[in-house]
């Protein structure tokens, strides 16, 4: 794999990290089935959208078609917004909540970048202490699946979210890849940590 320039792979490192984050449905209440399906209508598109072809002269991230972004970045910021005008969305008897992340790593290649998305077994020690446990399930030519324990503290409770995951990466240009990781499965673990930790019902 060829080494990219600078300024190609802060795109597509701020892209591929921001998409290693995902926000799953609401956990912690019952779900209502209008509400799941509200969710599942709202990932399919959102998944056919981040799907299709870049055109050409289209931006690839969306830091590009915000001016000002991609300095900020370059110096240093931390950019996390919403994914859309209408967030959160109102769905019935409930919201989906959607963000953006964008984060700049100067003198990284596209391999490594590459590389430490595809190490899922130190996701523990990447995104310690949120990620507790992290392990691979198989690596495959069309996609990675993997599982991860991750916790989720408060002020009144201490809960972890146990799932499973796929990922796949597919090249749009020479020197970018658009990097997609979605839960395939995500279960509640209530009161982690205590004597009385027990796992949820799904949804």
């Amino acid at each position: 794999m060829k080494s990219a320039k600078k300024k190609d792979v802060a795109g597509v490192a701020a892209l591929a990290l921001s998409l290693v984050s995902f926000s799953p449905p609401a956990v912690g209440a019952d779900l209502a089935p209008e509400t799941i399906a509200a969710w599942d209508e709202y990932v399919k598109v959102v998944s056919t959208r981040s799907q299709k072809p870049v055109e050409p002269g289209t931006p690839f991230l969306s830091i590009d078609q915000v001016p000002g972004q991609a300095a900020r970045l370059r110096a240093g910021e931390i950019i996390v917004t919403p994914a859309g005008p209408q967030m959160p969305l109102k769905v019935p008897r409930g919201l989906i909540h959607h963000w953006a992340g964008a984060s700049f790593i100067p003198s990284a290649t596209l391999g490594d970048v590459l590389r430490i998305l595809g190490d899922y077994e130190r996701y523990k020690s990447f995104y310690h202490p949120h990620v507790i446990d992290s392990e691979v399930i198989a690596k495959e030519p069309s996609e990675d699946r993997f599982s991860m324990l991750i916790m989720n503290k408060s002020v009144v409770s201490q809960t972890a979210l146990r799932g499973t995951f796929r990922s796949s990466y597919t090249r749009a240009e020479n020197r970018r890849y658009c990097a997609t990781t979605e839960a395939t499965h995500l279960q509640e673990v209530a009161n982690y940590g205590t004597a009385s930790e027990r796992l949820l019902p799904e949804n």
